[in-house]
C-alpha cells in the first residue's frame, strides 16, 4: 500500500489568504478535507507547483 504524504502550509512562504486566492484562480493545487474544517494538500502536488515556479524563474 502506497503512503500518501500531505503537505503543510509551511512548505511555502505564502499566507493562508494568498494560497486560497491562488486556488480560486487555478494557480495552486486544490486541497482535501481531512476532518471537519481541516484541510491538507498532497505533498507531490505542492512539490510540482514549487518546481514549476522555480523553472519559470530560471528563464
Amino acid at each position: 500500500m502506497e503512503e500518501t504524504a500531505f503537505a503543510r502550509r509551511l512548505q511555502t512562504t505564502l499566507c493562508r489568504s494568498s494560497i486560497y486566492l491562488l486556488i480560486k484562480s487555478g494557480e495552486f493545487p486544490g486541497n482535501y478535507t481531512v476532518m471537519g474544517k481541516r484541510k491538507a494538500w498532497l505533498e507531490s502536488e505542492v512539490d510540482d507547483w514549487l518546481m514549476s515556479k522555480i523553472e519559470s524563474a530560471e528563464l
